[in-house]
């Protein structure tokens, strides 16, 4: 797992891919925190006595609380009885026993354990593995093994896949996460490939109750910030951000009633981590009121009305339980839905559906395409797959944007990197290169637009898009001539400005080639939109959800 930033500080903190997990959740990150004002909701506190106590999992029935305890020296699993406070032991004894979750049926604990020692007589080979063990105690089945790290268990709505991170999968000297799914009863771990591009980590898996959709904590390179992604199972590389840059949001729970998420996050004014709730539909969040201290790792009590979380208010971490505040955080904008035309729209394609050697636009403007060549539909999107094959359309209405501001929108996927690939290109009578949303042949994202002068000035992805992946592209040019990119909802860092060329009515709009002929698209492309305003960053988010939950 890779490093993470504190909250009060840019300091990075640099303790390897996983183990800065374990040290996150087990020794604790002590940040100065100070009273709460806003605090509504009654918290009371669970466990008390020496060392941490973290990682809390409610029962399914409700009655017990799992949780991993440094209070005798090792990480141990014990229970706390939710009606009588009683604690017992469950897993005790050398070695670290972490990350508890429960099985539907609330007869098994699944979690993750290593006991490195100077011989292997003395503990155990292979890594941190995982173990399921009978909630009422007994002897461990081992689950996977290998010199591995695998952490973070979580089961599926039937019990029988127990879903995972791991380092499996990744070559040496990689420093990735993957997420792993493993048989309950045992067999070969397979790799989720949810990961878009190298050097990325995805840890913490959590189900939504009917096991359609996975949310995940989600890293990219050693300074960037935990985010909430969200993908479907049946079609993993698609994914979405459900939190942006310039916030922290790891470890989500999904709740076992609705689409609300609770996760460990820092905002700008928060005194510490706190609990919030994000909710998977709209990205919108709130924060839950739970007193002094830095709050984590929140899980849901079963029937979704109580939260457990770990608090160092006293000087160590302690698990507390806090009723969940009714969630009243709206969308900051109301956004026509995905099969309407977007506002402000001049001009939108959806590749659905077949069509055709003419592409209907479904904006108010009738910004027909023309079809140049076999193109292919397949899955939703068309695919240009040879020389000379794109969608024209002829000197567009609502193109002529002057110096002010215009987006485009672009779902694609690449299967690999080529040559230049062309996504939309707008030509002006005065420079036939106007704008362009295209994928170089490094496979780095740019949109250009020009200076005054026609100069090239543009924004670049941080990195390169990956490959056989279905990605959401957002470009703007904004008022001030500032050009910007959104690669599936985050904001890129390489951004130009300056670009303030005034564009009249455009020759052609192309869609899969350069107007001069150039390049091409070797891919698919699942939609196409451009817009005669900014999309706002809450907007933008909004809209690449909305396109993420209407897709099957």
């Amino acid at each position: 797992m890779p490093p993470f930033r504190t909250p009060n500080s840019d300091r990075v903190v640099n303790d390897g891919w996983l183990f800065a997990l374990v040290l996150l959740t087990v020794c604790g990150l002590s940040i100065p925190a100070i009273a709460d004002s806003t605090h509504k909701s009654p918290v009371s506190i669970l466990t008390s006595g020496p060392g941490d106590d973290s990682e809390a999992a409610w029962s399914p029935d409700g009655r017990l609380i799992a949780f991993q305890s440094d209070r005798d020296g090792t990480l141990d699993l014990l229970l706390y009885d939710v009606k009588t406070g009683h604690v017992k032991p469950l897993v005790h004894g050398p070695g670290h026993a972490c990350f508890p979750a429960w099985s539907p049926d609330g007869k098994w604990i699944v979690y993750s354990y290593a006991h490195f020692t100077k011989t292997a007589f003395e503990g155990i080979k292979n890594g941190y593995n995982l173990f399921v063990v009978p909630c009422q105690g007994g002897t461990p089945r081992r689950l996977t093994e290998g010199l591995h790290r695998d952490y973070c268990p979580a089961f599926s709505a039937d019990g029988k896949t127990i879903y995972y991170s791991s380092n499996r999968g990744v070559k040496r000297r990689e420093n990735q996460v993957n997420l792993c799914a493993i048989p309950f009863e045992g067999g070969e771990s397979k790799v989720i490939r949810v990961n878009k591009g190298r050097g990325v980590a995805s840890v913490q898996p959590t189900l939504s109750t009917d096991s359609l959709m996975v949310a995940f904590g989600q890293v990219s390179g050693f300074r960037g910030n935990w985010a909430i992604h969200l993908a479907r199972l049946n079609r993993p590389d698609y994914g979405i951000a459900l939190s942006g840059h310039n916030e922290v949001f790891y470890g989500p729970r999904w709740s076992p009633k609705g689409n609300l998420l609770a996760c460990t996050g820092y905002r700008d004014g928060d005194d510490g981590w706190c609990v919030y709730l994000i909710d998977a539909k709209t990205g919108c969040k709130q924060r839950v009121p739970t007193g002094p201290g830095n709050s984590r790792s929140p899980a849901w009590s079963q029937d979704g009305r109580e939260l457990v979380f770990e608090n160092n208010r006293s000087g160590s971490y302690k698990l507390y339980r806090v009723r969940v505040p009714e969630f009243t955080t709206k969308p900051a904008q109301t956004l026509a839905s995905v099969e309407s035309v977007p506002a402000g729209a001049v001009m939108h394609y959806c590749f659905e559906k077949k069509s055709g050697k003419v592409i209907k636009d479904l904006s108010p403007l009738g910004n027909d395409g023309g079809v140049h060549g076999a193109v292919v539909w397949k899955n939703g999107a068309v695919s240009f797959t040879g020389e000379d094959i794109y969608i024209a359309v002829p000197r567009p209405k609502g193109f002529d944007f002057g110096t002010g501001p215009f987006s485009v929108q672009a779902t694609v996927n690449l299967p690999e990197y080529g040559d230049k690939c062309y996504i939309c290109v707008g030509a002006d009578p005065r420079h036939r290169l106007g704008w362009q949303l295209m994928v170089d042949k490094s496979g780095y994202v740019r949109f250009n637009s020009r200076t005054p002068d026609g100069t090239y000035c543009g924004a670049i992805s941080n990195t390169r898009i990956p490959k056989g992946c279905m990605v959401e592209l957002i470009a703007m040019r904004d008022e001030a001539g500032r050009v910007s990119l959104y690669v599936d909802g985050i904001l890129q860092q390489r951004c130009g400005d300056g670009a303030l060329f005034s564009y009249q009515q455009p020759d052609e709009v192309r869609i899969g080639r350069q107007i001069s002929g150039a390049g091409g698209f070797f891919g698919s492309i699942y939609s196409v939109t451009v817009y005669r305003r900014l999309i706002c960053p809450v907007e933008a988010h909004a809209v690449l959800l909305q396109r993420f939950w209407s897709r099957k």
